[in-house]
């Protein structure tokens, strides 16, 4: 056994264990080795006999295959092997070597040979800088300094400084490009360099372990994720074909390492969030909506329905009008019962018995090593969570991942990645209770003094259903604090990936490549209603026959169970054939390949009544009969929810990438692909899409004559190539799918589900990027920046279609165009580099999309003004895909209140015609992007000793929002207020202070649209917000035993630092009335390493 040490002057000694030193290397930094002219060794030399060169992680102790040996002098370039050795030629003299390794600092070493043992380097870890960055596109994982596409590599450690069970939520604090658009997605969709398609998906393909990802994005498990790839471009994403058009994010999970020492890690945090501020809701006040109920009331407003034979519910204001007006309880009774509901506000309810504390768990174990010719790991996690509204969650995870190598070129992987998880739903949040007319007044009380659930109205009176069949049925009303009680809502899904492959090196630098990946996913959603939820009682009541003073239930008392199971079966299967060739001025890397891939979707959904859960038993409904309705006469079937699904999708492509470097300076890669799928297209042309890639590269810096020594890294690159999108969802051919069996004839029936599109096809993105990485001051500053312009073809827009053929006047083709124009700029600085270190990362992107080509049928501005939350498809050439418009506003009528528009370029009320015709498209004001046309995010980190404080800030800017605000049609109608009531105009003057209208009666409905629409309730989205502090300390530590202990607290969701709006709204969160903000999260954990 040898020992070697490195001395604090860069001198490397190397014993035997006789004891004898047998080595001595001299380190040489960069700036010495310029000065340094030794020769190496003529090529005749390399006929000796060889010496055996080892490179290991200094940490670790794993061998690090493809190691770059530089022999310093002649330029000749070797590889280690996958063990970390390589042989090398024995010369007599001196040899200088560099041994330099992605993520790790070069060791440069001057050897006198001969040597009469082998040599072991040991790599110590850096930072990763840009430079230094590996990227894993999937198919093969390169250099970033031999790519020319456009990436982005997020690391497990920046990944780690946030908290949470979803990995994909982590992103968008962190990287660059990236966006989660709350615009036109109540889910946060997350979009790579803006949008790439007009009427088709907007999400990036997600690849997990180098396949794309059928499952629920919830089953990634973030502690066995070692780092997630952005690809941006086209050059590459186009490598994935047609369905990278908006962008690929590759997970690559955590993997052994060869010549590993075993190694346990463990990972447990806890999370504590307090409740939702309800205050910050848009609610109308009790006392505002009382008056205007008593208001109405005095008007008539209620006669209608007061006097409907249906008797629908009414609220307990105005049930207390009626009882006082007949004599059923005293008037100042009322007017005291009146000011005792004005105290009321049901936010307090819901805060003291509905919401709580947030918390969750997460624990995490990982085992891993390896040998020579084995690496190994197995992980296994378990996360649990209870939200602010009592819905639970657990997940529990397990992986194991093993390769070895049976023969000296063949290499076996295999590997599996189980998931189960289950939810359990909880109380009805705000927004979640119905009541009249599907609203909840704000009055409304959930609980009694002594915190005992209380009846609420809710679809008909309940005086009169309880006198319906002689007051036989029971209790028929609504308590929303026990109905959850009542109801358990439960979807438990099991995802197995099972993973398996090889690699075998032939002669001449080929080598092969096989993969096969089964996915199984399957989910259960458990809906059951039992017997004393409102929802079983009111069916079975409302179904029920009273027939000579007996009751019959037609629908079986007790609980109603719905069932809805689906399996998700995926087959993927990938065959490549690899050159590669590596010399001194040369580097050639070439795959070609095929894949195929199917996708089997199975559902199927069920309905039990009568349902009992305690003796699994139920009753039988006659589905053929149309029944009378207890409650308001009118006939209907019994609902049949049972039902077969079935769905096949097949892909099958071949594709090929080639890459080439000159003397380490000059780049070239090329890709192409072709997919097939079984969706689309009846021509051959239209089935097979052709997708491709060029890039350059050219590494500046590495000239001759670049003798600019303050900069390290100067590389200028260029891509171009196409990508594709689809849609599963449509189809080139008539499909119909079966729904049921019909009462009436008690045969099957079906519906179209697709009319024929013969001429479908593919959705194609073409991207030209331009981009220059730089690195200078000793790596003080680097990043890159990058111009791209997308333009997008055969998009799916509107198209005329003969109305005559009976299935309307449009259908989606690939008739529409896109196009848009980025700049993006990543850029990390070392701001202070002594006992405290401080670093920046700052990432910027600015995207501005357009139409070029889409039909539009109907001119008419109200056709493009959508709402306060789901802003409309625009169509405008020359516009953002999403834009807003509005209304042109001329203020309020300072006599009446009444908000004035402009029609035909005068101030004017005439609400039909500006709201109607008068009103076309070139009428409306324009503001902008509905979407951030700038977004990005800021990184700071502080270390000292073992402390690390990151502080991470995004920001949205350059898009706008249009506001809700109080529509009186909704409010007298369904009781739908808004705060801004209190605001209204209700004098002459109050015009220069407010521009909410002010309330008339009757109602004009194109009053409230105009002012729902104008532009004086759009305002500016832009937004800074504070995205999370993680502060963690890592120790010094002295027992051996232990590797690295970190301990660490986080809180996250810290709100809006600055907004442009005035109006206190949070743009991301806010913009809908019952819509709430996420509360801080706050979370401490430990993670330590054995």
């Amino acid at each position: 056994m040898d020992w070697c040490f490195r001395f604090p002057q860069g001198i490397w000694r190397c014993w035997s264990w006789r004891g004898q030193m047998v080595l001595t290397m001299q380190m040489i930094k960069m700036k010495q080795i310029i000065t340094i002219m030794f020769l190496l060794a003529t090529v005749s030399g390399f006929a000796q006999n060889k010496l055996k060169l080892m490179v290991y992680d200094k940490e670790t102790g794993a061998a690090l295959s493809k190691a770059k040996i530089l022999v310093l002098g002649n330029g000749k370039v070797f590889y280690s092997g996958e063990d970390g050795s390589l042989l090398l030629p024995e010369v007599k003299g001196e040899m200088k070597l560099n041994i330099s390794y992605v993520g790790y600092i070069d060791e440069q070493v001057l050897l006198t040979v001969p040597l009469p043992k082998d040599i072991l380097v040991y790599l110590r870890q850096k930072e990763n800088k840009l430079e230094d960055v590996e990227v894993n596109t999937g198919y093969q994982r390169l250099p970033k300094e031999r790519s020319n596409g456009s990436f982005t590599v997020l690391d497990n450690k920046l990944l780690n400084q946030q908290v949470g069970q979803s990995v994909l939520t982590r992103l968008e604090a962190v990287s660059s490009g990236l966006i989660a658009d709350r615009s036109t997605s109540s889910t946060g969709r997350l979009m790579i360099r803006g949008i790439s398609s007009i009427r088709g998906p907007k999400e990036p393909l997600v690849v997990l372990d180098n396949f794309p990802y059928e499952g629920d994005m919830n089953n990634i498990n973030p502690n066995d994720v070692e780092s997630i790839t952005i690809l941006k471009d086209a050059a590459a994403a186009s490598i994935w074909g047609s369905r990278a058009g908006n962008g690929v994010i590759v997970i690559t999970t955590k993997t052994g390492k060869y010549g590993a020492k075993m190694t346990l890690s463990a990972n447990v945090n806890t999370a504590y969030s307090p409740k939702p501020d309800l205050g910050r809701l848009p609610q109308m006040g009790s006392s505002d909506f009382i008056d205007t109920e008593i208001f109405l009331y005095g008007k008539g407003f209620y006669n209608s329905q007061i006097n409907n034979s249906t008797h629908p519910a009414l609220t307990p204001l105005i049930e207390l009008l009626l009882k006082r007006d007949n004599g059923s309880i005293p008037t100042e009774a009322a007017q005291q019962e009146i000011l005792r509901l004005k105290g009321l506000d049901v936010r307090n309810d819901f805060r003291n018995y509905v919401y709580q504390n947030m918390y969750s768990d997460q624990f995490a174990l990982n085992l891993s090593g390896g040998g020579t010719a084995f690496k190994w790991l197995a992980s296994a996690g378990y996360d649990r969570s209870v939200s602010e509204l009592d819905a639970k969650y657990n997940r529990f995870s397990s992986k194991v991942r093993m390769d070895f190598k049976p023969l000296k070129n063949l290499e076996v992987s295999s590997g599996f990645l189980f998931t189960q998880s289950r939810s359990l739903g909880g109380k009805p949040g705000y927004g979640s209770i119905s009541s009249v007319n599907q609203s909840l007044y704000p009055y409304a009380q959930l609980a009694g003094g002594n915190g005992s659930a209380l009846a609420v109205p809710r679809d008909k009176r309940i005086s009169y259903l309880n006198g319906l069949a002689n007051g036989l049925l029971g209790d028929w009303a609504y308590y929303p604090l026990e109905e959850f009680h009542h109801i358990e809502n439960s979807t438990t899904v099991s995802d197995l990936l099972l993973n398996t492959g090889f690699k075998y090196k032939l002669p001449l630098g080929f080598s092969l490549d096989f993969r096969y990946q089964f996915e199984r996913q399957s989910s259960a959603n458990r809906n059951f209603y039992d017997g004393q939820s409102y929802f079983a009682r009111s069916m079975a009541n409302d179904f029920a026959q009273y027939v000579n003073g007996m009751v019959v239930y037609k629908v079986p008392k007790g609980g109603i169970l719905d069932n809805l199971n689906n399996a998700l079966v995926v087959n993927n299967f990938r065959g490549l054939l690899k050159y590669e060739y590596q010399k001194a001025d040369h580097d050639v890397s070439v795959f070609v390949g095929a894949e195929s891939r199917d996708a089997i979707s199975d559902g199927i959904t069920s309905r039990l009544y009568g349902y009992r859960d305690d003796i699994l038993t139920s009753g039988t409904v006659d589905y053929t009969v149309q029944y009378p309705s207890l409650s308001s006469g009118n006939g209907s079937f019994i609902l049949d929810r049972n039902g077969v699904s079935n769905t096949v999708t097949r892909f099958i492509s071949v594709f090929s990438n080639a890459a080439y470097s000159y003397k380490s300076r000059y780049t070239l890669t090329l890709s192409g692909r072709r997919d097939a799928s079984n969706l689309f297209g009846l021509n051959t042309n239209n089935k097979w899409n052709l997708l491709w890639s060029v890039g350059l590269g050219w590494n500046i810096d590495r000239e001759e004559f670049f003798n600019t020594k303050w900069i390290s890294l100067l590389k200028l690159r260029s891509t171009y190539g196409v990508s594709g999108n689809i849609d599963p969802s449509m189809t080139a051919l008539t499909t119909i799918a079966y729904a049921g069996t019909n009462p009436n004839v008690s045969e099957p029936y079906a519906r179209f589900n697709s009319y024929a599109n013969p001429d479908l096809k593919w959705e194609s993105v073409a991207m030209f990027n331009l981009g220059l990485d730089f690195a200078m001051f000793n790596r003080r500053i680097s990043g890159s920046i990058e111009f791209f312009h997308k333009k997008g073809k055969d998009l799916f827009g509107n198209a005329l279609l003969d109305y005559t053929g009976g299935v309307g006047a449009n259908i989606l083709k690939n008739v529409a165009q896109m196009s848009g124009n980025g700049i993006e700029l990543q850029l990390n600085t070392v701001n202070v580099d002594r006992a405290i270190k401080w670093t920046t990362s700052f990432n910027f992107t600015r995207y501005a999309d357009r139409i070029d080509e889409y039909f539009l049928s109907n001119m008419q501005g109200s056709a493009f003004l959508g709402s306060a939350n789901s802003p409309p498809v625009s169509g405008v050439i020359g516009n953002p895909v999403y834009s807003v418009y509005a209304y042109k506003w001329a203020g309020l009528d300072p006599l009446t209140g009444d908000p004035t528009g402009i029609l035909k370029d005068q101030p004017s009320k005439n609400y039909n015609e500006i709201v109607g015709s008068g009103t076309q498209l070139s009428d409306l004001r324009f503001f902008g992007s509905a979407i951030p046309r700038i977004f990005g995010n800021i990184g700071n980190s502080f270390r000292f000793k073992g402390f690390e404080l990151n502080v991470q800030i995004s920001y949205k800017l350059g898009y706008y929002f249009k506001r809700n605000s109080i529509q009186y049609g909704n409010l007298f109608s369904t009781g739908q207020g808004h705060s801004d009531y209190a605001l209204r105009w209700t004098k002459p003057g109050d015009e220069l202070f407010t521009d909410v209208p002010s309330q008339i009666y009757p109602n004009v409905n194109a009053r409230d649209n105009f002012y729902r629409n104008a532009e004086v309730l759009v305002s500016r989205g832009d937004h800074i917000r504070l995205q999370y502090i993680n502060l963690s300390y890592s120790p010094v530590l002295k027992n051996k035993k232990i590797s690295s202990v970190t301990i660490y607290a986080n809180v996250s969701n810290l709100g809006i630092l600055w907004a442009a709006n005035k109006h206190n709204i949070d743009p991301d969160y806010e913009i809908g009335v019952t819509a709430l903000a996420p509360s801080k999260l706050f979370s401490v954990g430990l993670r330590a390493a054995f």
